[in-house]
């Protein structure tokens, strides 16, 4: 598995171009079993970054092999112009899986944090920084069938 990170911002009066790209794209993601996994714009907060990039798209491929497949069948058919016209400030960056967990178990204070994820669901109710339990909008049902509990927004999933 690869993911490739691209990040760029479209140039105005050019969007019509980036979606036809866009299409044109997806049928070849597609094609070679590859999937977006997410796509993000208008940035929140930017931390030290050297640029603004307004928009980002993550997409995962079978292999590096497969990427070059989507790659070469993109040449084949013209579309990197449209991206490539559309666009400025691209990055595109391939990156290999990490496992992040058995990353930081290779540390003393990795296992520490890693055995506090693992065992995080024996401690009861989750608490946000403040140490107050997420709210709960009465009568949702929640992924675990709770009539009393919704699934978590973004972020109470990152205070956890």
């Amino acid at each position: 598995m690869v993911y490739a990170l691209n990040v760029f911002n479209l140039v105005a009066g050019r969007e019509d171009d980036y979606r036809m790209y866009s299409e044109r794209a997806a049928k070849i993601i597609y094609g070679v079993r590859g999937r977006v996994l997410l796509a993000g714009c208008k940035p929140i907060r930017r931390l030290l970054d050297d640029r603004e990039r307004s928009q980002m798209i993550v997409v995962e491929f079978p292999s590096e092999a497969v990427f070059q497949q989507l790659f070469e069948e993109g040449e084949r058919q013209g579309i990197h112009q449209l991206r490539e016209s559309a666009t400025s400030d691209y990055s595109w960056t391939l990156f290999e899986p990490w496992g992040l967990r058995d990353w930081m178990s290779e540390s003393n204070s990795g296992s520490k944090l890693r055995h506090q994820l693992v065992t995080r669901q024996d401690r009861g109710p989750r608490r946000n920084l403040s140490g107050v339990a997420p709210r709960r909008a009465a009568g949702n049902r929640g992924h675990r069938g709770d009539p009393a509990s919704t699934s978590p927004t973004c972020r109470e999933r990152l205070l956890r």
